[in-house]
């Protein structure tokens, strides 16, 4: 028995006659899901990535990036499970920044970028993974974040490169008033 539906467009007999019997081929998916399925797995795999470090001097063994968030406005997104158009619990958000070398006063030049995803809990909570993209690696990032808070802390879970084993906080502290798309940054990191 088929439970592939009548008259599909499958070819199951030579010379490329139609027949009911064979596999039901799987709809095609449009490019919108691929950036999320994309980060899901990223998010997996960074969870699961085991690594072991040699005993570093003191000095090398930690390390403090400071760093000023920019929002890519445009590359903001809502996937929203249940086509309502308003963000409810279990939709997600994917977002992009770019980050920028922040002494405290000025932006100096553009370090990297951050791809977030966030799967919301309620309308202004949410468990956030996002990877750090910076010039001699990446940073794993992971955390419970409150869109209405001040400041949030997540954990450092790991990374590449030259941040390969390493562990710790990083902190966002919105800068501006509401709806500013910038953020003091900081990465503290542990070997």
């Amino acid at each position: 028995m088929s439970y592939r539906p009548p008259r599909s467009a499958v070819t199951d007999e030579p010379g490329g006659r139609m027949t009911g019997r064979g596999r039901h081929r799987r709809p095609r998916r449009s490019a919108r899901y691929l950036l999320p399925a994309a980060l899901a797995l990223a998010a997996i795999a960074g969870v699961g990535l085991v690594t072991t470090t040699p005993a570093l001097p003191a000095s090398e063994a930690q390390r403090t990036i400071r760093f000023l968030e920019i929002a890519r406005t445009t590359h903001g997104r809502l996937i929203d499970h249940n086509g309502n158009g308003q963000p409810d619990i279990g939709d997600s958000l994917a977002t992009a920044s770019d980050v920028y070398r922040w002494e405290g006063s000025r932006r100096g030049p553009r370090l990297g970028h951050i791809w977030r995803l966030c799967t919301l809990a309620t309308r202004t909570t949410g468990n956030c993974a996002a990877t750090v993209f910076l010039p001699d690696g990446t940073v794993r990032i992971y955390g419970y974040v409150n869109f209405d808070r001040s400041q949030d802390e997540l954990a450092v879970l790991g990374g590449t490169g030259a941040y390969l084993g390493m562990r710790g906080s990083f902190t966002s502290q919105p800068l501006g008033g509401q709806g500013s798309t910038r953020s003091a940054d900081l990465l503290r990191l542990l070997r």
